[in-house]
């Protein structure tokens, strides 16, 4: 029998590289990807991924990003985080569930099980509400799917030890600004 080790090694090797925009190479899978116990960020999107688990930087474009969150067992979610997104919720549509950070909608597309998560108590980069997606072979379209996406939040930039934290944007593609910030410590972590 294969361990969880193994599958994530192969999943890895078929793994396209991270892009940019007009399809541009930004390097190989492995080095866009972080594998868990660990926390990755993408502005106020932050992903927690578990023993066995892995978050990979797909795509950093102008006006958003992407992370592809693979599971234990192979299954992955596809969030996608950006300060453009149309609000593709229907009128009155109720809220699916409520996690750290946001409210999450069912929003499928193309026959493709999808929610769309809004920040809720926090303000993004231009002092609006993020917004984000996620899709994947993962998700199931029932009550399971909360459980599936546990450890996805919005949360304040400054509020995060994360193990990587993405950008994206103009600033980042002129290199301005770096794709790969870093971690921005908590107050636990600056000295004393």
């Amino acid at each position: 029998m294969i361990d969880a080790l193994a599958l994530l090694a192969l999943a890895l090797q078929a793994a396209p590289p991270a892009r940019t925009v007009n399809d541009a190479e930004l390097g190989p899978a492995e080095a866009f990807t972080t594998h868990g116990p660990a926390t990755v960020c993408l502005r106020e999107l932050v992903v927690r991924a578990g023993e066995g688990e892995s978050v990979q930087l797909s795509y950093s474009g102008i006006h958003y990003a992407s992370l592809i969150l693979t599971r234990r067992g192979g299954d992955t979610l596809e969030l996608t985080e950006g300060e453009s997104f149309k609000n593709r919720r229907e009128r009155r549509q109720r809220t699916e569930w409520r996690q750290t950070g946001m409210a999450l909608y069912r929003v499928d597309r193309l026959g493709e099980v999808e929610y769309q998560l809004e920040g809720e108590a926090i303000s993004g980069r231009w002092g609006s509400a993020p917004r984000a997606f996620v899709k994947g072979k993962g998700l199931r379209g029932d009550p399971t799917d909360r459980q599936r996406v546990k450890g996805v939040s919005f949360e304040p930039a400054d509020a995060v030890h994360c193990d990587r934290r993405y950008d994206y944007g103009w600033d980042v593609l002129l290199g301005d600004a770096p794709l790969d910030a870093g971690t921005r410590p908590t107050d636990e972590d600056k000295e004393k």
